[in-house]
């Protein structure tokens, strides 16, 4: 046990007074309550704890007596949710688990021990208890040690936790990701042996830890972990480009260039991916590589079609193929074109032409104007759907963002001057 004072970092969340009233009415009734988890790691790394969770000996039933607030969520699991507002904290029974039937979760536990508990988590840095009435930790697993050298290691023996519960193999990932750790070499060779296996888990639990993922300042450091354990081709086994060695290459450098977004990082994969594809019928089976593994929203997936076909309307300066697409997210598609230039698949200087521009012409939000004269307009006029309209459209969006024609009606008729060129 050792004594940090770990309270202090606390005090400033809105929550934490919730956490230990908890602790102490469960304390008052005899039960041992500690927090648990990835607080206390952040805590001790100088990050900003999101979530509190309080493992205790007392059982769902007697914390659900004492605390009438409670909802059993998980409670074949021994977990309570009490809820704060917006805020929830869990309360969890010590517990072991018996067998994981599904390779996610057990088919039944046992209430037990902390150390018992402590010894059935993920990793040594997440399994680390606080008692906030003592201001003490307790580690049963080294995690402080872990922790002191940045270092991510499975609790015990690393094949057993990444077969119990194979989302683990994708969470070592995204941890080292995001905490900026080495992983032990005991569990980095677990993890190539298991990588095959995340295809149990679900498309949704998937796509949550590489969105996290993504959102890190260190997102190449996660994208090398992928490759070299295997888990990038467990989850996109269609995407071809990653066996050619000069385009991952160049992916990579585009993805250390990119901002934290799951959006510009599932663009670039699929850009890249066209990259290696030259049969129309493969290129237009890209877009299903990259995103069939995953659960994407609709908005995620119009975003996702903005940055790819964005790119190459900017690449042949027709802004009003953008406007077609979408015209909210410029910034983001500057920010990915700026990335691409690391990687030759953009020039700069129309990457620059392009910064000019949207400046010019895009209000304080981002968003680019709409413009006065669309396609129904043209077809009104006698225009017949075909690429000599899309030439038009844009050259009459031209004008607009220009200021040579002012309103709708001039467009209009220069659109009829155009109409017998």
């Amino acid at each position: 046990m050792q004594r940090p004072k770990l309270k202090d970092l606390f005090l400033n969340h809105s929550h934490w007074p919730d956490v230990e009233r908890i602790v102490k009415k469960l304390d008052s009734h005899g039960f041992v309550a500690y927090l648990a988890g990835g607080a206390i790691r952040d805590a001790l790394l100088g990050r900003e704890a999101h979530d509190f969770d309080i493992a205790t000996d007392a059982h769902p039933e007697e914390i659900e007596k004492l605390f009438k607030n409670a909802i059993g969520v998980g409670r074949q699991f021994g977990v309570m949710m009490l809820p704060f507002g917006d805020f929830q904290i869990e309360v969890a029974t010590f517990r072991r688990d018996g067998e994981y039937g599904d390779g996610r979760h057990p088919t039944e536990i046992h209430y037990s021990s902390a150390e018992e508990d402590s010894r059935r988590r993920d990793f040594t840095v997440n399994a680390l208890f606080y008692d906030p009435l003592k201001d003490e930790i307790i580690d049963f697993v080294d995690g402080l040690k872990d922790l002191k050298v940045h270092t991510l290691r499975a609790v015990g023996d690393p094949l057993a936790r990444f077969n119990e519960d194979k989302l683990r193999i994708l969470r070592a990932a995204r941890l080292s990701t995001q905490l900026d750790f080495a992983i032990d070499p005991k569990t980095l060779q677990a993890m190539k042996q298991c990588a095959p296996l995340i295809t149990v888990v679900s498309r949704e639990r998937i796509t949550d830890e590489l969105f996290k993922m993504a959102g890190s300042k260190n997102l190449r450091h996660g994208i090398e972990v992928l490759l070299e354990v295997g888990l990038f081709k467990a989850i996109w086994p269609k995407l071809s480009f990653q066996n050619d060695s000069r385009l991952l290459a160049a992916f990579m450098a585009s993805v250390s260039q990119a901002s934290g977004s799951f959006e510009m990082l599932l663009a670039l994969l699929e850009i890249f991916n066209r990259q290696h594809l030259t049969k129309q019928p493969e290129v237009a089976a890209v877009s299903e590589a990259v995103r069939a593994p995953l659960i994407l929203s609709r908005d995620q997936q119009r975003r996702i079609d903005f940055l790819v076909h964005g790119r190459e309307h900017l690449a042949r300066n027709e802004f009003q193929g953008l406007l077609d697409l979408n015209h909210n997210d410029g910034p983001l598609l500057t920010e990915m074109c700026l990335a691409l230039t690391s990687a030759g698949l953009f020039e700069k200087g129309a990457v620059g032409n392009w910064i000019t521009r949207f400046l010019d012409i895009a209000d304080d939000n981002g968003a680019l104007p709409k413009p006065l004269v669309v396609g129904d307009d043209l077809l009104r006029l006698g225009f017949k759907a075909s690429p000599r309209m899309g030439e038009v459209l844009n050259e009459l969006f031209m004008n607009q963002i220009n200021n040579k024609i002012k309103n709708r009606d001039e467009l209009l008729a220069m659109a009829e001057r155009l109409k017998v060129l």
